[in-house]
């Protein structure tokens, strides 16, 4: 779940949240890959609020 990655209380998921998340069989370019098309508004943050509706 998005909001387990959050971890700096703000509200939004940073790439650094996600890339530090992201499971041992993932790897870094398609955590990244991921991530980016995740953030369709290009903001560099996912929001856990829109994502759980």
């Amino acid at each position: 779940m998005l909001s387990d990655l959050e971890t700096d209380g703000d509200g939004l998921v940073s790439l650094e949240e996600f890339m530090a998340g992201k499971p041992d069989d993932v790897t870094e370019s398609q955590a990244s890959q991921l991530f980016a098309l995740l953030d369709s508004s290009g903001t560099g943050s996912l929001s856990v609020q829109s994502a759980a509706s």
